[in-house]
């Protein structure tokens, strides 16, 4: 009876102390630009290798602290507490959908994502909304859209899985426990979906936490459940190792010991990282590509290696709202509560930092030109870069499919490279966007692409890429040709028929050549000459104006290369 009501105390007292310090406040960081659902905070780009502050910029009053900026395209998404903005390459504000209360990052798919309150918007890339839908709580951040094309969200007792075009619900799974923060999914067309939980264990006020596993279809797959009298719970987001090894962080409350977790895709333990006065608070764990963790916690950067071991740790000073972001080079990037952005060699060393004078928030945003993007609480977004070394392309070709042209491109390296807009036209002047592939960023080796256009009619196609930077300018490709043969010659039946004074039909070019077509009456007698022209190879259709002539039969001839076809029609009149 002295034992328990020893830890009763100590227990009232935690949360007493858990109020007072409002270590609850923001919701765990969010190391998804992107798109990456496992929440790894590897990028595919390299970031800046210099303090060099390209400019910086006032967007909003005060930034959701449940969240992180994501830059995509030449954009940067930022929620704000008075809604969701989109920032251009050079700081101009686009547009901003109003909302008066932002739970989420933007997450991009199909359109733009976000939470508002209890509600899941989305929007297309102009900031008009397409549809929304009311869950039965407040929306927790992240929101996953993309692996695959479904949307998935999580309120404070409940799994969603909508579809990204219209919102309609595919499934809603119940959790039991308190959702903090949102979920992370493997990165397949079956993913399994992570959720963490806050569980209350009684007569103890002890907040616990639970791992939840469910799979695409809204099946629990298991329950991971942890019983270590740990009162902060769970405020960090889960991160999906390679592997699919799950970290989740508990958060640190005076007086008790934080912990990494690592559970297995089965939801076993594999091993757990934490000692008295370890300082995890809501930064998410980033996963480098050899399997390292890093962690922010109340010295520093925290570096664990895949087994579970000590591998170093950056004395930088407390990182409680930032979690990590790694460049494709292995350099890691985080921000300080003290107002300082850092760039972390990774051996642990410290490359460079910059004082900004304002804690970051969330996760930092890579991007492809060795830039970096940084938001703090005060609603001011740094953007940190160097020099630019253009996009080098080595060829650009297509090749006949079927009924697709698929077009191949290589590039010898890359910087600042977001991607290529594809470009057709049927008249070598007036070209149509048909589609996008994203660039490799920064690469100093080369890379091949590809892109299919589908589904063609017979015909001359012309093609060429808009390569785009991330600060929004553009150079344009050669222009090469393809050619969709038919497979015969061929003349159609005419329509109308019978027909009154007009009527057409179709024919196709399988070489190419002078064409003929005649028209001629029941006597043999030729009464127009329709074409009598070189043409190319591909599908063509002509219109014929009987004009005077009586009602009657008439006989419509093609000639080519060595190709001949009469047809039959009558003139009613």
């Amino acid at each position: 009876m002295k034992h328990f009501f020893i830890f009763l105390v100590w227990g009232i007292l935690a949360v007493n102390l858990w109020a007072q310090t409002d270590l609850w406040g923001p919701e765990g960081a969010w190391p998804m630009f992107q798109a990456d659902s496992r929440h790894s905070g590897r990028s595919s780009f390299a970031g800046p290798q210099t303090p060099n502050l390209l400019w910086s910029k006032k967007i909003a009053d005060q930034i959701c602290p449940r969240t992180s900026l994501v830059v995509s395209y030449g954009q940067i998404y930022i929620s704000a507490d008075n809604g969701l903005y989109a920032v251009d390459a050079d700081g101009t504000v686009n547009w901003i959908f109003p909302s008066g209360n932002i739970t989420s990052t933007a997450a991009l798919g199909h359109f733009v994502y976000f939470g508002s309150n209890d509600t899941l918007c989305a929007l297309d890339h102009s900031g008009k909304l397409q549809w929304s839908y009311k869950a039965d709580s407040p929306l927790k951040s992240p929101i996953i859209a993309g692996y695959p094309p479904k949307v998935y969200f999580t309120s404070e007792h409940k799994l969603y899985s909508l579809e990204p075009s219209n919102g309609y619900p595919i499934f809603i799974a119940d959790i039991a426990g308190s959702v903090v923060v949102g979920s992370a999914a493997t990165k397949d067309l079956a993913p399994n979906i992570y959720v963490a939980t806050l569980g209350q264990s009684w007569p103890m006020p002890w907040y616990d936490f639970r791992l939840y596993s469910f799979g695409n279809g809204g099946n629990q797959n298991w329950k991971f459940e942890v019983l270590r009298f740990e009162p902060g719970g769970v405020n960090s987001v889960p991160t999906i190792a390679d592997d699919g090894t799950v970290y989740v962080t508990t958060t640190w409350l005076p007086g008790w010991t934080s912990r990494l977790y690592a559970i297995s895709p089965a939801g076993e333990e594999k091993w757990t990282y934490g000692a008295y006065q370890e300082k995890f608070y809501c930064s998410s764990p980033a996963i480098a590509s050899d399997g390292a963790i890093y962690i922010g916690n109340g010295d520093g950067l925290l570096a664990i290696n895949a087994d579970g071991s000590f591998k170093w740790e950056s004395p930088i000073g407390s990182v409680q709202y930032s979690a990590p972001a790694i460049g494709v080079d292995g350099i890691i990037y985080l921000g300080t509560d003290a107002g300082k952005f850092y760039a972390i060699n990774p051996d642990g060393t410290e490359k460079w930092h910059y004082n900004t004078g304002n804690s970051s928030l969330g996760s930092p945003a890579i991007g492809a030109s060795g830039t970096a993007y940084v938001v703090s609480e005060e609603g001011i977004l740094y953007v940190f870069g160097g020099s630019v070394v253009p996009v080098e392309l080595s060829s650009f070709t297509a090749s006949i499919g079927g009924n697709n042209i698929i077009l191949h491109w290589s590039t010898a390296s890359e910087t600042n490279n977001f991607g290529f807009e594809i470009e057709r036209s049927q008249d070598k002047v007036n070209f149509t966007r048909i589609g996008f592939v994203t660039g490799h960023g920064m690469s100093a080796v080369p890379n091949s692409y590809s892109f299919m256009d589908c589904e063609l009619a017979n015909g001359v196609y012309y093609y060429r890429l808009k390569q785009i930077d991330v600060d929004g300018s553009s150079d344009y490709s050669n222009i090469i040709k393809a050619v969709m043969t038919p497979a015969s010659f061929y003349l159609s039946q005419n329509f109308p028929n019978p027909f009154n004074s007009t009527t057409e039909f179709e024919y196709n070019i399988a070489k190419p050549g002078l064409v003929n077509i005649s028209i001629f009456n029941l006597r043999g007698q030729q009464v127009a000459d329709l074409v009598n022209t070189h043409r190319e190879v591909g599908e063509y259709r002509v219109s014929w104006n009987a004009g005077n002539l009586p009602s009657g039969v008439y006989f419509y001839r093609i000639m080519a290369k060595n190709f001949m076809a009469t047809k039959r029609m009558i003139l009613m009149r």
